[in-house]
């Protein structure tokens, strides 16, 4: 085959490639998760379902409640400008060329260009916030979250657990790290995360029955 003709089918997939991923849709429920800010490690983003918490917490893991936030997001077209918008009605679905909006309870509207990965988030608007997704938070957070979120539209245990997919067809359940069960989860299978413990998560799975154990991080998405 003629070099140049080969360079430009290339070219061509390579173009339909990116075509393709501009328009592929993301959902609000690909942004589920606890994320921590890694260049502010006092600052956190949660977000369920099309509504999200965000807090502070100070050098002994108490949340300052006084910045502690909520609201809704999702997506927004790229030609809306936020500066002077008190609310917005925001999409469950958007591409990556749509803006991604948080619409404060309290007023304001910020969009930010976006990148999601597997287990980050990076956000972009005048400046850039960089985030990791965490499996857990910490039982102190936890604790003082409880007290202080007291908002009855919110339920907060969607907010303070992470809630993960099983990738693997068999996933043993063990009853403590390397203490194997003949029980096991497959691929699908939705669990919320209770503790972490090096490469190892303690999880609630909510079936026929409510079983707890424990999984290796390596079986899940």
């Amino acid at each position: 085959m003629n070099i140049n003709i080969y360079a430009a089918i290339v070219l061509s997939l390579i173009s339909f490639k990116g075509r393709t991923q501009e328009i592929q849709n993301n959902s609000i429920k690909d942004f589920n998760g606890i994320f921590i800010d890694i260049n502010n490690d006092k600052s956190y983003h949660s977000f369920y379902n099309g509504h999200f918490l965000f807090f502070y917490v100070d050098e002994s893991n108490k949340v300052d409640n006084s910045l502690t936030r909520h609201g809704s997001y999702g997506f927004l077209s790229p030609n809306v400008d936020t500066d002077n918008l008190i609310s917005i009605k925001l999409n469950n679905t958007g591409s990556l060329n749509d803006k991604f909006g948080l619409n404060f309870k309290n007023g304001g509207v910020l969009g930010y260009e976006y990148e999601l990965g597997d287990r980050s988030l990076n956000l972009y608007n005048q400046n850039a916030f960089f985030y990791e997704k965490l499996y857990t938070l910490s039982p102190k957070i936890i604790a003082d979250l409880r007290i202080k979120v007291k908002n009855k539209k919110i339920n907060i245990d969607d907010f303070i657990y992470s809630y993960e997919t099983v990738r693997s067809s068999r996933a043993i359940i063990y009853e403590k790290p390397n203490i194997a069960t003949k029980m096991y989860l497959i691929k699908g299978n939705k669990i919320k995360i209770i503790g972490e413990n090096l490469t190892w998560l303690k999880f609630v799975y909510n079936g026929k029955k409510t079983i707890t154990g424990w999984i290796k991080k390596s079986e899940l998405e």
